[in-house]
Order: structure tokens, then C-alpha cells, then sequence
């Protein structure tokens, strides 16, 4: 790691673990941040799913857990009913789709799973998936969730795209416009199947104030100022990328290569089903003689909004679990984390690697101090609104000390997840103070 981060990451020293039990070797055995190598024979390769029913032996795994917390008084006995009815629903889905298929769009109706990823922190027993942004798919998978929110304690959710932070969950809750929406949706059937359901904005940015590379990006022209500001700041703060980025030009192609809706293109041509159950492999870039070239690999020259809000929003979930396992917040294990479909890779592997999501966005400072916009500028199309962004983008946000929590005038940092309850029917929304 370049020098110049190394400040700002607190060295966690190694410390004496007593002799694991057999339960934790199993949990262990499950949440294996490795992957586990799955062999897809229509592409004729192997890829790696996180996905704990792809570890061997995972069902004689799941009975043991069974065996050890089928009480419904253990305190991992909501843990165990969530791992169950994923397991269900992998069976389910396997005696529909016996193969591998590439995803389409006129697959979105049917009805196959998404890659589930386990993870224990603190104590807390975390789930990321992913949902596709589609409602006949959510109708047609409406029954599993309500199965799977009867037993999660806490369900985070993204924001809203053009709401503030803050606010998406309230909107989707009441607002009679949204109601349609799946997620307002899912919300209501949780809080149905399970009163006393915690709920978490996991995403509380604004994307109108960063879609600079949004929206036709790959043709949006991003003034040479801000380019050779980007390219000064990261060359200062992580050298080692200027090995293969040896000149602004360089860096201009990859962030048009990595923008927000194409990079949602590109990962469609990566996506396949197998075994009944979705996977989204993410599509990287390198640089090969000064030419862009796609990488199944990460080469650590990701860049752009869609790269740092992943980042993000894991840095969003680790804080969420310390406060709650420090400081008393109101947050229960077991935790669920939905995002979109294209967002769960990235989102588990800075999750897994929170040094390298922590890199990651202060790669970007440009985008961890915000624009304040009036509520009327904000709701402005992206297209509306693109030269008040360029305008923030070449000034000189990238002479702030990314280490710094509080923002200069004008501008707001990007803040900590939104903790939601339901009170007299409505929800009520805070944001966590900024560590």
C-alpha cells in the first residue's frame, strides 16, 4: 500500500483466538471470503461464487447447525431459519434450471435466485444479495422474501437515486407515486411478515450530484482540468498506478471505459445462471500498451462513481455493525443487505477487504465531498444538472485532506448509513454521526 494511505488505517494486531469449536469451524467452512471455484460448462471455465451453497458439503454443514441451534430460544436460531430457507429456495430453483444460461433480458421474468453471501462480524450474522431492478421479477420471487424477512432482525436497502440522503426510505414507504415500486413493496410485506424488522438506508448518497459519469457518460466530455487534477491527485497518493496510467489521456479513456451506465452494460455480458441461482461476475479493465482491455481480475484501476459507491456503501455496513456492537445502536443480527444485482461483487469484495475499499474512495475526494444543491436543483434531470457538476469537479475539492470529516462550505460529506424505525405507521429516518 502507497505510503501516503497508510495513516489513515487503523493496524488491527494479531491477537490470541482460543481453540475454535467444531460450530465455528463449520461457520468458518461457510463464510470463506476465498470462494469456491464453480465450473460453468457452456463457457467452458471455472469462476469463483462467494455463495455459501456452493461450499463443499454444505448441506451436511447446514444439518450440524440444525443439530446445534434448532431451539428457537439460541440466539443463532434466526440465523439457522434464514439459511434454511435459502437452501430451500436453491433446491427449488436447481429442479427448474438444470444448466447454464446466459442471462437476457427476456430471462428477468423468470424465476431463478441470486448468489447469497455469509458473513460474520462482531458476532453478526450478515447476508448480501441481490435483487433484480425489475417488478415482474420481484412479483414473481414476492413469496420468498416474505419468507426471508420473517426472520431478519434488520433489512438494508439502497436509496433512492434522486432522493436525498436520508429521505429514500420515508418515500418509499408512503409516498402513493412509489408505491408500485418493488422496494416500497418489499418494505411493506417485511414490516407485514415482521413488526419489529430494523430497517437501514445502506446507501445514502444523491446520485444527482455525481453523475458526472452517468447517463451516455461513455460520450460525456469531462473538462482537461478536472482530468489533470484526477490524474496529479492519484498520481501523488497511489504512484504505483502511473506505472500503467502514464498520462491523463490514459486515465480519461478508463473512466469513460468505467462509466456508471456502461459498466452496467458490460456486466450483462458477464452474467450466468447455473444451478437455478444468478451470478454477476464484474468486468475489470487494464491498461496494455496504452490501450484499455477488459480483465476478469482485478488490476486496481477501478475507477468512477459506480466503483466508489460499492466501496461506500461496505464501509457504510462495517461502521453500521461497529456502532451497533459498541455503542448501542438498534441494530440486530441477523442483518440482510439487498442491493442491486450488478452491485453485489463489488460491494462483497470491499466488504471483505475494507483496507482496499477505504484506498478506493479516497482515491476519489471529489466524490466524498458532495455539491449542496437546493431541493429544486437536485431533482433536476442528470442532463440539467451536468455543468454545476463539472464546475464542482475541476475546482478544488482535490486539495481537501481526504482525511478530513468535516466538508468546506458548500459542500457535505458523505455520510454514515440511515437507521430507520416504523412509529405510528410512518418511518422515521436519522443519519449516524460521521466517524
Amino acid at each position: 500500500m502507497d505510503p501516503a494511505y497508510k495513516r489513515a488505517l487503523e493496524v488491527t494486531p494479531e491477537v490470541h483466538r482460543p481453540e475454535e469449536t467444531t460450530i465455528d469451524v463449520i461457520v468458518n467452512a461457510l463464510t470463506d471470503p476465498i470462494g469456491w471455484g464453480v465450473q460453468c460448462e457452456e463457457r467452458g471455465m471455472q469462476y469463483t461464487s462467494h455463495d455459501f451453497r456452493d461450499a463443499p458439503r454444505w448441506e451436511e454443514h447446514l444439518a450440524a447447525l440444525d443439530t446445534e441451534w434448532g431451539d428457537p430460544e439460541h440466539d443463532y436460531h434466526a440465523t439457522l431459519q434464514l439459511l434454511k430457507v435459502f437452501a430451500q429456495d436453491r433446491r427449488e430453483r436447481t429442479a427448474h434450471i438444470d444448466r447454464c444460461r446466459r442471462f437476457s433480458v427476456g430471462y428477468t421474468h423468470a424465476d431463478f435466485s441470486t448468489e447469497v453471501v455469509w458473513r460474520r462480524v462482531h458476532g453478526m450474522d450478515v447476508f448480501l444479495t441481490g435483487i433484480l431492478h425489475d417488478g415482474a421479477y420481484y412479483q414473481q420471487r414476492q413469496q420468498f422474501f416474505q419468507d426471508v424477512t420473517r426472520h431478519v432482525r434488520t433489512l438494508v436497502l439502497e436509496g433512492f437515486q434522486t432522493i436525498p440522503a436520508g429521505h429514500s426510505l420515508d418515500v418509499y414507504w408512503e409516498h402513493p407515486a412509489m408505491q408500485e415500486e418493488f422496494y416500497a413493496r418489499l418494505i411493506h410485506d417485511a414490516y407485514e411478515q415482521n413488526p419489529a424488522i430494523t430497517f437501514v438506508e445502506g446507501d445514502p448518497r444523491d446520485d444527482t450530484t455525481v453523475m458526472y459519469d452517468e447517463q451516455h457518460a461513455a460520450h460525456l466530455q469531462l473538462p482537461q482540468e478536472f482530468i489533470e487534477r484526477f490524474y496529479t491527485h492519484l498520481a501523488t497518493h497511489s504512484p504505483s498506478i502511473t506505472e500503467k496510467i502514464t498520462e491523463p489521456r490514459i486515465l480519461h479513456k478508463l473512466l469513460q471505459a468505467q462509466a456508471h451506465d456502461y459498466v452496467m452494460q458490460q456486466c450483462t455480458s458477464f452474467d450466468v445462471i447455473q444451478q437455478g441461482t444468478f451470478y454477476s461476475w464484474y468486468p475489470h479493465h487494464d491498461v496494455v500498451q496504452g490501450k484499455i482491455a477488459f480483465s476478469l481480475e482485478q488490476q486496481g484501476l477501478e475507477f468512477g462513481s459506480f466503483e466508489f459507491r460499492d466501496a461506500v456503501t461496505a464501509q457504510h455496513l462495517h461502521e453500521m455493525i461497529e456502532y451497533a456492537a459498541t455503542r448501542g445502536l438498534p441494530v440486530q443480527s441477523p442483518i440482510l443487505d439487498i442491493q442491486g444485482i450488478q452491485h453485489l461483487d463489488r460491494k462483497r469484495f470491499y466488504f471483505d477487504n475494507p483496507v482496499e475499499g477505504t484506498v478506493k474512495i479516497m482515491q476519489h475526494p471529489h466524490l466524498m465531498f458532495l455539491p449542496q444543491f437546493e431541493d429544486k436543483e437536485r431533482m433536476q434531470t442528470p442532463a440539467e444538472n451536468h455543468e454545476s457538476i463539472l464546475q464542482h469537479l475541476a475546482a478544488g475539492v482535490f486539495d481537501i485532506d481526504p482525511l478530513r470529516t468535516e466538508a468546506p462550505d458548500g459542500l457535505y460529506y458523505v455520510r454514515n448509513c440511515v437507521i430507520d424505525g416504523v412509529h405510528d405507521g410512518k418511518l422515521r429516518s436519522r443519519l449516524l454521526p460521521s466517524t
